[in-house]
C-alpha cells in the first residue's frame, strides 16, 4: 500500500464534486487523455480511460465508488496486474482547505514489473500525486470564476456564459439558461 497526503486550498465538498465528475478528468487530470462513462448509478460510475504517460499508452477500466467523503477506484480491466486507489478529502485540524490522502494498492505485471524498482515507482505517483492535486485546485479556482460580473449602478451586464462541470450556464437578461456542454 501506497499512501500520499497533501493539501488543498478548497473545502472537500468541492474537491469531492470535481473529483467525482469523471468525465472531465481529461480537462484537469495528469495522463488522462479521454474518459467514458460506460454505466453510472448514485453512488459510482464504471468508467474507461485512455492514459498516456511518458510516451506509452494505456487504457483501464476502472469502477468508481463515490461516497460523503471519499472516492474508491478499482481496476476492472487494464494494463496493471492489479490496481485500488482510495482518495479521501478531509477537513484539517485548522479548519482551512482540504487535506487529501491517496492510498494506493498496485501490483506492475510483465516486463513493466521487472523493469520498474518500487523506488522508481514511488517516485512517479509522488509526482503524479502533486501535479493532481495542483491541477484540482486550479480547476476549483477555474469553476470559482464562473460567477456574476459584479457592475456599478450604471453599468448592465447583458450576456455571460460560464462552462461549469456539468454544463454551459448562459445568463441573459436577467435569466438563467443551462445547456449540456458537449
Amino acid at each position: 500500500m501506497i499512501t500520499k497526503i497533501g493539501h488543498i486550498g478548497m473545502e472537500p465538498t468541492q474537491a469531492m464534486r470535481i473529483f467525482c465528475n469523471t468525465d472531465n478528468w481529461p480537462r484537469w487530470m495528469p495522463g488522462i487523455r479521454g474518459a467514458s462513462t460506460l454505466d453510472r448509478s448514485e453512488n459510482g460510475a464504471r468508467i474507461a480511460l485512455e492514459q498516456s504517460f511518458h510516451g506509452r499508452e494505456f487504457y483501464q477500466e476502472l469502477n468508481c465508488q463515490f461516497s460523503e467523503n471519499q472516492v474508491k477506484l478499482i481496476q476492472l480491466k487494464g494494463s496493471l496486474r492489479r490496481w485500488e486507489c482510495n482518495w479521501r478529502f478531509s477537513l484539517p485540524p485548522d479548519g482551512l482547505g482540504t487535506t487529501v490522502t491517496s492510498e494506493m494498492d498496485i501490483e506492475v505485471g510483465g516486463l513493466m514489473g521487472l523493469l520498474a524498482s518500487g523506488r522508481m515507482l514511488n517516485q512517479f505517483l509522488e509526482q503524479t500525486f502533486r501535479e493532481t492535486l495542483q491541477r484540482l485546485e486550479q480547476r476549483g479556482r477555474s469553476l470559482a470564476l464562473a460567477a456574476p460580473i459584479h457592475t456599478t449602478p450604471d453599468q448592465d451586464v447583458i450576456l455571460q456564459i460560464f462552462e461549469t462541470d456539468q454544463e454551459l450556464e448562459l445568463w441573459f437578461g436577467g435569466r438563467t439558461y443551462r445547456l449540456k456542454a458537449v
